[in-house]
This record gives C-alpha cells, sequence and structure tokens, in this order.
C-alpha cells in the first residue's frame, strides 16, 4: 500500500514536471546549450594542454570535486505537510514508503554524477598521469557513496537529535572522503570495496533505528524545501504559482530609496523597487545569476564566448524580472490609487532599465580582469545595446501579452 502511495504522488509530481519543462526544454534552449558546451570543451581542451603530468594541485581539485558531487540529489520523500496528521496511522509501514522514495531519489544523481565524472575524468587523467579505463570502477564507488549518503538522510526521517544527525552526516563524510582519496591514488578496486563497506556499514545501521517514531515535522520541511529548490530554478524561465516569496526588510539598502523621485507620478516605482529589493523572489534570483555570470566570466579567456555568456545571463535576469510588473495588479488598495495603467508601465521599465543597465555595467567591469580592454569595451558596448532592445523593445511587448492573459 505505502509503495503504490509513493508511486501514485511519483506520478502527479512528473505530470506537474512535464507542464513547465517545455518552456525550459525548447529550442532556443537546446541551442544555446549547445553552444555553451561546445564552447566548455574547446576551452577544457586547451586548459589540459597547458597543465604538466602529473599535476598535485589538479588531484587535490578532482578529489574535491567528486566529493561536492556527491552532495547532488536529496531524498525526495514527496511528502505534504497533511501527511503528518493522515498518514500517522501509518507511521509503522513508513519504512516501506522511505525505501521507495530512496530508489526514486538515486535517478537525478546517477546521471549527474556520471555526466560529471565523464567531463573530469581526462583532467584526472593529467592530474594523476593515469588512464581512462578505471572510469567505471570509480563511477561504482560514487554511486555506492551517494547510496549511503540517502541513507544517512533517510536515517534523519526518524526522532533523533541533531547531535546524532551531524555525527551521521560527518561520518559518512569522512568515510568518503578517504575512499575517493584510496581510489584516486592508490588503487580504484580498493576504493570500490571500501565504497561498497561504506554502504552496507549504513544500511546495517539504519535498520537498527527504523524501530523508532517519525520526526514527521523535519522529513516534510526538508521536502518542502528540496521542492521549493527545484521550482526556483524552473522560474528562471517560466512562472511557478508554488514560489512563496519571502519578503525581508533589509535596511542596509534604505539608501537607494532616498534618490528615487517623490510625487505621485513615481508611486509605482517606489512600489517596484521596495519589491525587489526585499523579494528573495527577484532580488535572490539577480544575485545568484550575477554571481554565477560573473564567475564564468573571470574563467574566460576568449572575448568572444565572454560575449555570448554576457548576453545570455542580462537575457535570463530580464527574463525573471518581468512577473514583477504583476505582483500590485490584483491589490485591491493599488488599484484605488489614480494612477493610470500606463504610467505603472512606464514606473516599471524605469525600475527594469535601472535594474538591467547595472547587470550590464558589472558584467563589463568583470570582463576587463580577464580580456584586453579593447575587447572589454566591445562587450561593454553589446551588453548595453543588448540592454536597451530588451527594455524598449522586448519588455513593452512581453507586458502587452502578460496583461492580456
Amino acid at each position: 500500500m505505502m509503495k503504490e502511495l509513493f508511486n501514485q504522488r511519483v506520478r502527479i509530481h512528473q505530470r506537474q514536471l512535464q507542464k513547465y519543462l517545455r518552456y525550459i526544454i525548447n529550442d532556443s534552449f537546446v541551442v544555446i546549450m549547445t553552444f555553451l558546451f561546445g564552447g566548455a570543451v574547446v576551452y577544457y581542451t586547451s586548459f589540459l594542454k597547458q597543465l604538466p603530468t602529473p599535476y598535485p594541485l589538479g588531484q587535490v581539485i578532482s578529489l574535491l570535486i567528486l566529493l561536492f558531487a556527491l552532495h547532488i540529489g536529496k531524498l525526495a520523500t514527496l511528502l505534504k505537510p497533511a501527511d503528518q496528521i493522515f498518514l500517522l496511522p501509518k507511521e509503522a509501514q513508513m519504512a516501506r514508503y522511505l525505501q521507495s522514495a530512496l530508489l526514486y531519489s538515486l535517478i537525478v544523481p546517477i546521471l549527474s554524477l556520471a555526466l560529471i565524472l565523464g567531463f573530469l575524468m581526462p583532467f584526472i587523467q593529467v592530474s594523476f598521469a593515469s588512464s581512462l579505463n578505471h572510469y567505471p570502477w570509480l563511477l561504482l564507488s560514487l554511486v555506492g557513496l551517494k547510496i549511503a549518503q540517502l541513507q544517512v538522510q533517510r536515517y534523519q526521517c526518524y526522532q533523533l537529535t541533531s547531535k546524532q544527525g551531524r555525527i551521521a552526516y560527518l561520518a559518512w563524510l569522512v568515510s568518503s572522503l578517504v575512499t575517493l582519496a584510496i581510489a584516486l591514488w592508490f588503487n580504484h578496486l580498493l576504493g570500490l570495496a571500501l565504497a561498497m563497506l561504506v554502504l552496507l556499514g549504513f544500511s546495517w545501521y539504519l535498520k537498527k533505528v527504523q524501530v523508532q517514531m517519525i520526526f514527521w515535522e523535519r522529513m516534510i520541511a526538508r521536502e518542502q524545501n528540496r521542492l521549493h529548490r527545484v521550482y526556483q530554478f524552473i522560474n528562471l524561465f517560466t512562472d511557478v504559482p508554488f514560489i512563496q516569496a519571502k519578503m525581508k526588510r533589509r535596511r542596509y539598502l534604505d539608501g537607494i530609496l532616498r534618490y528615487l523621485p517623490k510625487n505621485q507620478q513615481h508611486t509605482f516605482l517606489h512600489l517596484f523597487v521596495r519589491r525587489f529589493l526585499r523579494s528573495d523572489e527577484f532580488s535572490g534570483q539577480t544575485l545568484r545569476l550575477g554571481i554565477v555570470g560573473s564567475i564564468c566570466l573571470v574563467s574566460l579567456n576568449d572575448w568572444r564566448f565572454a560575449l555570448v555568456l554576457s548576453l545570455l545571463f542580462i537575457y535570463l535576469i530580464a527574463f525573471q524580472l518581468l512577473p514583477l510588473s504583476q505582483q500590485y495588479q490584483y491589490m485591491i488598495l493599488t488599484q484605488l490609487y489614480p494612477i493610470s495603467r500606463t504610467t505603472q508601465q512606464a514606473n516599471f521599465i524605469q525600475s527594469y532599465r535601472f535594474i538591467l543597465l547595472s547587470v550590464a555595467f558589472v558584467f563589463s567591469l568583470v570582463n576587463l580582469i580577464s580580456t584586453p580592454l579593447l575587447y572589454a569595451l566591445l562587450i561593454f558596448g553589446a551588453n548595453l545595446v543588448f540592454s536597451l532592445l530588451l527594455i524598449y523593445l522586448y519588455a513593452p511587448n512581453r507586458l502587452k501579452k502578460l496583461q492580456n492573459i
């Protein structure tokens, strides 16, 4: 029964995600990702040719990347807040439910580990002066350690103290670090054997704690946080109603508001700017995309690739800012303001322009670090023109479509 319940929730969850995947995996996304992947391969190949063999620093970097890759993917229980009431009589059978959740949670991590290890293997080959034939054994070791980590997360679903949960995680982290170090520096088959021992050890220990009561609140809160991160990523491409905005006061940003005009014609400018500054939904996404884009730009030496990448991140930020214009559309008090819809849209364009031009300026400054001055100025000009096109052509057309929905 519990297995059937989980399978039913998986089907509902997948149907929900499929509605949004068509907005993410479209022709333009495939073209952009193909271009980025091709550019990354060319850059990666030229980078490897410049490295000495062996490369001690690369050995440590490889270990840290693999250890980081093990953290991709959480235990997907698909539980809902009401389950702590309606599933409470079935608490004794929740072990079967969690086992099904663990198996389902392996799909994304295994695919991610296979891709990351495959991309990293040439770097490992250069760093350790080894061959590529131990890729399957390293992958099996990573999969075993990942299953052990999911076992730890399953273990934390029961009513344990926070100290017990931290000890279990630290035990897994240390054992994974030792296992990967042995697999990389000594013998990959020995590393695989240790990974299987770690997996068996955590599996055996979990059976001892399944008689305890389940910590429903913590388990449901973790699942809600996991789903929130998934929908946050989808929200970069399209609106997701499951995202609940979190507002923060942020007094240290109040200085920006002093420079805004204080008259009736700019009332909505104040509202839009305050909403942007205090909401994680908009300022958080803009900050994350800006940081990721800046890190990518700093690591690039090819100005053409940097140009395309900066334009791509500016577009992503511009796209995810558009729902800001609809934040006050259904609020009764704002509809009582004697301000026309045209003025409201003009105020939004003002805030939109300030944010996009600021992002374009930051990206241009970052390009100065890794590209010559002439090419950095060329990128700045392209960023500026592209931002103005988004502000005065793309945004008004999108706003008309949003108002007609």
